[in-house]
């Protein structure tokens, strides 16, 4: 059966570095955990290229391609599509599309969590680190991640898997993570 994978994490999880690395060379033993050892990963690279910051942003718009691409996808067997999720694609409600649009997939959410410290630390590398994140500090990081999980456990019709990235070991966690 074809499964559908969502990745969700908060910022600087690894969302994408997961992607790849499951694409150029899956490590084995979470790929006997995830039952994708037998199977054939592609990604959807539309949810690489396409990333949407906030509700009114044009590249939203541009993320439902990935509907297409999972329907075209999904006629194939024996498949693991990933996507690249963005908290974007809750508000437009893009997973509840492609879950209606594919309805004889396996539909999944992989969540990548690492402690709340490294993942501040990972954020306050990247460009869109701002002022208003370096005055929020850590408790205001740790809102939003909060947030973030409270949205996941709401959402039902997917199979919900919790996973540390902290290391390139990709450690199943309990969900929600602890933070």
């Amino acid at each position: 059966m074809t499964e559908i994978v969502w990745i969700y994490g908060s910022s600087a999880s690894g969302k994408e570095t997961f992607i790849r690395r499951f694409l150029e060379n899956p490590p084995k033993e979470m790929s006997d955990h995830l039952w994708w050892s037998d199977k054939k990963i592609v990604c959807i690279e539309e949810s690489l290229k396409y990333i949407g910051k906030f509700e009114n942003d044009p590249i939203v718009e541009k993320r439902k391609e990935i509907i297409e691409k999972a329907k075209k996808l999904a006629k194939k067997s024996n498949l693991v599509i990933l996507i690249k999720g963005q908290n974007v694609d809750l508000q437009s409600k893009l997973l509840d599309e492609v879950h209606n649009e594919v309805p004889n997939a396996k539909h999944k959410i992989v969540f990548l969590h690492a402690d709340v410290w490294i993942l501040f630390e990972r954020c306050k590398k990247k460009i869109r680190w701002t002022h208003y994140d370096e005055q929020e500090g850590i408790e205001g990081f740790k809102r939003h991640i909060m947030h973030q999980i409270h949205a996941f456990q709401k959402i039902e019709g997917f199979e919900m898997i919790a996973i540390d990235s902290s290391t390139p070991n990709y450690k199943p966690i309990k969900f929600p993570p602890k933070i």
